[in-house]
């Protein structure tokens, strides 16, 4: 997982930087993170809670002091953004970051409160119009679908809006969201708009069972996306952008 993209967009860093340049901001990075609020927030037990139950398969979550990075990274993200209520899916984005950058917390917060400002998570209408965007694509390119999930009164909050919302660090196997994400970073400066595009390739991969199941089978499998080959649904998402 690289995030020199976002970065580079959150410190308006020139792409030829170079390496002594790159450490001395670096360093004025450590500098600045030591001196954030290290107050925790008043549901941190809460917190506390949701990083203990995330991905307890992979050793690293298990240990303590990733757990204080992951537990410090969150926190002084909701710090510095108080306009931000505590959202479970800032765990499940932030653990992407936590699981690369853990032995340097100060990249780590940077990368992760960068990626955040970009998508305009803190702002609920940011969401709103990529959930509208993305069922309106999805209502013209496969009606059938579509008429199916309205026929089982299938929401898209109950899953189109953590779609959007998470950039499926929610729905997806730790491996492949890094996947996915890595893609999106490596992509270009804006290869996270091609998230919409991909999560239609998406339903047409799943499709098929999809029209078989009933709701609550709908909503869990959407929920709970199985091992994908992210390479080549994103291969279809860059077909549907151009």
């Amino acid at each position: 997982l690289s995030c020199h993209v976002s970065v580079n967009a959150h410190f308006a860093l020139p792409t030829s930087i170079s390496a002594a340049q790159e450490l001395a901001n670096s360093e004025d990075r450590q500098k600045q993170f030591k001196s954030f609020p290290k107050d925790y927030p008043e549901n941190v037990k809460r917190i506390i809670g949701e990083i203990g139950r995330y991905h307890q398969e992979i050793p690293l979550f298990k240990i303590s002091q990733t757990k204080d990075v992951f537990l410090k990274t969150v926190s002084v993200y909701l710090a510095r953004n108080p306009q931000q209520q505590h959202d479970p899916t800032l765990i499940h984005m932030a653990g992407l970051f936590v699981y690369v950058y853990h032995d340097s917390p100060s990249e780590l917060y940077f990368c992760f409160e960068a990626l955040m400002d970009r998508l305009g998570f803190s702002d609920p209408n940011n969401h709103n119009r990529a959930l509208s965007d993305f069922m309106n694509a999805f209502r013209m390119s496969m009606p059938e679908l579509y008429h199916h999930f309205e026929d089982e009164e299938v929401d898209a909050r109950d899953w189109a809006l953590s779609w959007m919302k998470s950039v499926l660090a929610v729905e997806l196997p730790l491996p492949c969201a890094m996947r996915l994400w890595d893609t999106y970073f490596a992509y270009h400066e804006d290869g996270f708009a091609l998230h919409p595009y991909v999560c239609l390739a998406i339903l047409r991969y799943l499709r098929e069972d999809l029209q078989d199941y009933e709701r609550d089978e709908i909503i869990h499998r959407l929920r709970h996306l199985p091992e994908l080959d992210i390479d080549m649904v994103c291969a279809e998402g860059v077909d549907g952008c151009l």
